[in-house]
């Protein structure tokens, strides 16, 4: 279905009243349904029941303002779908750069052209319609697969696989054959992939569902050294990590967190050369933990961060990675959902990730 088919809900948030009802009017020219607001205190008491595709809101707004409001929303509403464009007077890159690190899609600086809006407005909703139908597309797919059906029953028979492996390994005899030593290896990793593939199937399945109850909690090394375990084993890589770890304890969603380094470590794994040190650091400065993570990598770029959807993998010639494309993504929408910033560096296959994620109160 294309955007003139479907009348597409956009809600502006502003201030001003001149500008607020000539918006109002022009969008409704333009045959999208439109509620306005006044200011950012107004827009969430019924941004749940409107459930916007578009939101176009000014920053500088008296009782709640621009980025209080996108922060207020992917608080109490972190799956949601809505495209954030700020209107903004101010042309300072520090202005647009907390508006894009708060998660923000794009911003129009006043004064702006109509006809320029109209653009943003179309592009915005036509892209949000491709994300839409591509992930659509990946649910129906993948909905009616029994062995998805129950993910107990495949974890238990996986751990059963995995643990085989891991005790023939260990208790044949010392001088195995190659052929031997190579099958055990490969039935003890196939077991963990596919457990893990499983494990983030489901962690997915309950994340789109909101069934995910996070409760904040102390985060400290025990919880980063349980994340690392199994994923050395599985790709075989327990000399190539590296952790600095250089804070006690940080108050935060140890669930997510944990979850955004076992992805952000898998990736790195994936797509880099055995043998090549995988470096982790942790620093908290005052109320931040500095999350930093460096690889080798001939295979990824930062457009294949940007462009990560569910159930879209990523095939390289030299990494030749397989799995259900969840990864990624679910680092982009924990990121989102943590208000953190990303800064993703490649420069000469040298990837830089460098996360900050601040405290929150328990």
């Amino acid at each position: 279905m294309s955007v003139n088919e479907e009348k597409k809900r956009i809600l502006i948030v502003e201030d001003d009243q001149t500008i607020r009802e000539n918006l109002k009017e022009f969008i409704q020219m333009l045959d999208y349904d439109v509620l306005a607001t006044v200011n950012g205190k107004e827009a969430s008491e019924v941004f749940e029941n409107y459930n916007p595709h578009l939101i176009l809101c000014d920053i500088m707004m008296p009782e709640m303002n621009g980025f209080d409001f996108l922060q207020y929303i992917n608080l109490m509403h972190p799956l949601h779908t809505s495209v954030f464009v700020f209107l903004t007077a101010k042309n300072n890159p520090e202005d647009l750069r907390t508006g894009m690190n708060l998660g923000a899609d794009d911003y129009i600086t006043k004064p702006f052209d109509l006809a320029e809006l109209q653009i943003v407005i179309y592009t915005k909703l036509i892209k949000q319609e491709s994300t839409f139908k591509a992930i659509e597309n990946a649910k129906n797919n993948t909905a009616e697969l029994p062995i998805l059906g129950s993910f107990d029953f495949f974890n238990n028979n996986l751990n059963n696989i995995a643990a085989g492996a891991h005790f023939l390994k260990f208790n044949l005899p010392e001088k195995k054959d190659l052929i031997t030593q190579t099958v055990i290896q490969v039935i003890e990793q196939s077991g963990l992939k596919l457990q893990r593939s499983i494990s983030n199937y489901q962690f997915y399945n309950n994340w789109i569902k909101e069934k995910i109850k996070i409760q904040p909690a102390n985060f400290t090394e025990i919880d980063i050294r349980k994340v690392f375990k199994n994923l050395t084993l599985m790709y075989l890589r327990q000399e190539d990590l590296v952790i600095n770890i250089a804070f006690l304890s940080f108050k935060h969603n140890t669930l997510l967190l944990k979850k955004l380094i076992e992805e952000l470590s898998d990736n790195a794994f994936k797509f880099s050369i055995p043998g090549t040190s995988v470096i982790w650091s942790f620093n908290q400065v005052n109320q931040f933990l500095i999350l930093d993570l460096k690889y080798v990598s001939s295979g990824f770029t930062e457009q294949d961060y940007e462009n990560a959807i569910p159930f879209y993998k990523i095939n390289t010639s030299e990494t030749n990675s397989h799995g259900l494309g969840l990864g990624l993504y679910l680092i982009k929408e924990i990121i989102q959902h943590l208000n953190a910033e990303l800064s993703l560096k490649v420069d000469k296959n040298i990837i830089n990730y460098t996360i900050q994620i601040k405290e929150i109160s328990l």
